[in-house]
């Protein structure tokens, strides 16, 4: 690259700064790079700096540890690097709403040298380099900017992958249904340029010299994707209740309840059984960081709407807000639930998923709804079907009422200023690039009377109403095309679980064995192989090791591997393991994880969060 630089690809882009026989190390990969070294001349590695925390940095930092290599990290990231076991220890699971990508966090510490504050200087051999701070791929990221063979260099993380580009977007959320964390990068992006380097130097990519023009155009297409993914809702979207009045009535067997935390709705026949529609938080503050079911509504249910009997509850997906009392309905009514199939195994085994907002506890699904089935209650029609977008795990009911064609669409649909709007993205919800775009075409051939939302209570729409979404969910897809590199990665850089990990977090007595199954997604136009190596705690065994899996285009699989844990593992909860993945060519380094909990013999039984 030039005189003192040079470049060694890993599952990152290494950057090797040399001063004679000596050097310092940007970001380090998998270590592979230390083997590299002498062909350049150099003997010695006095540190390794890091821009972020995540595994495909930092994997092989252990390695430097081994070697008495000093590691250098910001000191926003510093616990993901020397506090792990805490980290592990203490993140939430369920009904997690915080998005940030610290997922991707080492297995194990590593002792850190130095922790380097924002604009902080970093002297070595004579050359300064600043620590920027840059976050957007991650809270604590920083940029490295110093002067190198007459230039000056920006060490800019992921940041930056090309002209326009960034390497992955589902890393640009921090919190729930947010922008935050594009409105940081577009930050960052406007103070690296006015730090006017000649030569931008990113964690993935190929390296860019004048990068104003580069840089200028991702602020262009993030701030595309903020228009086109915020949401703003509308205040007067509610129905006007009083406070102490939660039904409204829809039609003669149709009740919303708007004052909980997420809308339910009750049909009611003649008999006075009642079939609900979602059951969720008594309100927004016992949902927030609280996330505690009280019970709620149903006794004035019953004295407004002549309910006797609560037969059945249709989830429309399954994030806690909307389902959190149906194990309270269960045990205290002996209330069927009947769940559409892409979700019934996370009501049932929340624990084993590793998505945003899984509920706190499990329920039974007692029927379970096949893709586009048809079936009767109470003398109502309805049919239940497949609607990713807001999440992948997501149904549409339709049902006829009172001569209404009634759609209920979850989060699919939302209201706003400008009518309504999908309710998303959320990333790691499992978002599909064209699922919005399918479960509203399908939305539409129904042609409903009214829409029974999820947060915007009900809705009167007719088909030109259903034009809006459709067009925001075509726009996101493009916002999303002209962010990534390559259009075959689009779907890699939205899906934080292209390898999924069932259960996540599972639960065995040293000497057992784990069961998991690997989901592989494969988001080319083309086939690809992928390639998984397990990373196991000393001790642990893995069988087959690696796999080997050609996966076609646009098409899932699953597999199935067996861990080990040994006799001699002491008992301790949350217990890390990782997969190294590579997929075609591109070596993703330590992209997936799961959690195992060891469990003393004596509590080996009670193996239920």
């Amino acid at each position: 690259m030039s005189e003192n630089l040079f470049l060694f690809e890993d599952t990152c882009n290494v950057y090797v700064v040399r001063d004679g026989e000596r050097a310092i190390l940007v970001d380090f990969g998998t270590g592979a790079v230390l083997d590299a070294l002498d062909e350049v001349g150099i003997e010695a590695v006095d540190a390794v700096l890091h821009t972020h925390h995540h595994r495909d940095q930092c994997q092989g930092d252990h390695i430097l540890n081994e070697r008495g290599i000093p590691i250098v990290v910001p000191e926003r990231e510093a616990r993901h690097f020397e506090d792990v076991e805490s980290f592990w220890r203490q993140r939430q699971l369920l009904a997690n709403y915080d998005l940030q990508s610290d997922f991707y966090t080492l297995r194990e510490s590593v002792q850190v040298e130095r922790q380097l504050s924002d604009y902080e200087i970093y002297r070595w051999r004579g050359l300064e380099f600043e620590a920027l701070p840059t976050p957007g791929h991650t809270k604590g990221s920083i940029t490295l900017i110093g002067d190198l063979d007459g230039e000056k260099v920006a060490f800019s993380g992921d940041l930056i992958s090309a002209p326009g580009k960034v390497w992955r977007v589902h890393d640009l959320q921090w919190s729930y249904m947010a922008t935050d964390g594009i409105n940081a990068a577009i930050a960052s992006l406007d103070a690296l340029r006015r730090a006017g380097p000649d030569r931008l130097l990113p964690s993935h990519g190929a390296p860019m010299g004048r990068p104003g023009a580069a840089i200028d155009q991702l602020v262009t297409n993030l701030s595309r994707l903020f228009q086109v993914a915020s949401y703003t809702p509308d205040p007067v979207s509610a129905p006007e209740l009083a406070i102490n009045q939660r039904f409204r009535q829809v039609s003669k067997h149709l009740w919303l309840s708007a004052l909980a935390d997420a809308n339910f709705y009750a049909i009611v026949n003649d008999d006075g059984a009642a079939m609900l529609l979602d059951y969720g938080y008594a309100s927004h503050d016992h949902a927030g960081d609280l996330r505690r079911f009280v019970e709620h509504s149903i006794e004035e249910l019953k004295e407004v709407a002549g309910v006797k009997s609560i037969e059945v509850v249709i989830p429309s997906h399954y994030h806690d807000d909307h389902v959190s009392g149906i194990p309270w309905l269960q045990r205290e009514h002996g209330v069927q639930v009947w769940a559409h199939e892409v979700f019934s195994d996370i009501l049932e085994n929340p624990s084993a998923y590793h998505l945003a907002c899984l509920p706190v506890e499990s329920m039974r699904v007692d029927r379970v709804l096949a893709d586009g089935e048809e079936f009767d209650w109470g003398g109502f029609p309805f049919q239940t079907e497949h609607a990713p977008g807001h999440t992948y795990f997501a149904a549409h009911t339709f049902v006829r009422v009172d001569g209404l064609k009634l759609a209920f669409t979850g989060d699919n649909i939302l209201t706003s200023m400008t009518g309504p709007r999908i309710g998303g993205p959320v990333y790691r919800n499992r978002y599909e690039l064209d699922g919005f775009q399918r479960a509203i075409q399908r939305l539409r051939e129904y042609e409903p009377q009214m829409l029974l939302t999820g947060h915007s209570a009900a809705i009167s729409v007719n088909p030109e109403a259903l034009e809006e979404p459709l067009n925001r969910a075509r726009e996101l897809a493009m916002a999303f095309a002209v962010l990534v590199e390559d259009e075959g990665s689009t779907g890699f850089a939205v899906d934080p679980r292209f390898v999924g990990i069932r259960p996540y977090r599972a639960r065995v007595v040293a000497g057992e064995t784990v069961d998991l199954e690997i989901t592989l997604r494969n988001h080319a136009d083309e086939v690809r192989t992928f390639v998984l190596t397990p990373d196991l705690p000393d001790g642990w065994t893995a069988d087959p090791d690696p796999i080997e899996i050609e996966v076609a285009a646009r098409v899932a699989v699953m597999c199935v591997l067996k861990i080990e844990v040994p006799q001699s593992q002491e008992p301790g909860r949350r217990i890390p393991y990782c997969l190294d993945v590579t997929v075609g060519e591109r070596r993703f380094g330590l992209e997936a994880e799961g959690l195992v909990d060891v469990l003393e013999p004596t509590t080996a039984e009670s193996r239920e969060d």
